[in-house]
């Protein structure tokens, strides 16, 4: 498994849930992550063997060797630049590439990106629209789909104040300020709704966020939590969680 990102994701985490899924079922499973990488350290504490990527496209001699002394059979790309990379070191070693996708963007339909699919063996996608992109890119493709497994903790009993959270960095791509205005309309009608953001960003997007939440009369009613250690637990306490990112 292949996912190069240097933070945390959705796409990290549907890496790390099939490779975890993939060895306690009985496989050997290779993660290869950017060094020093969140996910590289979430793969190598679940007991797969990890490989920390630094440079890799001036490493191709290196991870050859370390793909065949592995005696890998399979190698599947979480993201575009681990793709090209997957399907470089696989050339001529008759290993198959799969490239599994899990954003939500419009899939590049140049001269590179068809040459490159036609290398692939098989595309996984994690959602419906993402399969009819691929599909629609890349005509004859094998596209399979497969939604994420996402383990989670009992939910615990709703509390008296209905509790909405949403999980995400604090990027306008995420849509605060959409799920805020969301919100301003909910604690009309019901002021005992509570929301709860976590999450870090830039301190400047943070004081906008805040200040917007005092024009909406969210004072009281919202919190921006920060980065969270067990973002499970916090989850489960919620009534409901909310995705309202407007650009992934």
């Amino acid at each position: 498994q292949m996912e190069d990102e240097t933070w945390d994701s959705g796409t990290a985490h549907y890496a790390l849930t099939l490779s975890m899924e993939l060895q306690r079922r009985g496989h050997e499973v290779h993660f290869w992550g950017a060094e020093g990488s969140h996910s590289l350290r979430q793969a190598a504490a679940a007991g797969l063997r990890v490989r920390g990527l630094r440079r890799p496209w001036a490493s191709l001699p290196g991870l050859r060797r370390d793909l065949a002394e592995a005696r890998i059979q399979l190698v599947n790309a979480h993201t575009g630049s681990a793709h090209s990379l997957a399907a470089l070191l696989a050339a001529g070693a008759g290993v198959p590439v799969v490239r599994t996708r899990g954003d939500a963007r419009p899939g590049a339909r140049h001269i590179l990106a068809r040459a490159l699919a036609r290398r692939t063996r098989a595309f996984i996608a994690a959602n419906s629209r993402i399969r009819d992109e691929l599909r629609g890119s890349f005509p004859g493709a094998r596209v399979e789909l497969i939604f994420q497994g996402i383990a989670s903790q009992p939910p615990a009993p709703p509390a008296s104040q209905p509790l909405f959270g949403i999980l995400g960095r604090l990027d306008p791509v995420k849509g605060h300020e959409v799920l805020m205005a969301a919100a301003a309309s909910v604690v009309e009608r019901h002021p005992e709704a509570r929301f709860l953001a976590m999450g870090t960003g830039e301190p400047r997007r943070l004081e906008f966020l805040k200040r917007r939440a005092g024009e909406l009369g969210l004072d009281g009613c919202w919190e921006f939590a920060g980065f969270v250690d067990d973002p499970a637990s916090r989850m489960s306490a919620c009534r409901a969680g909310i995705v309202a990112s407007t650009g992934s």
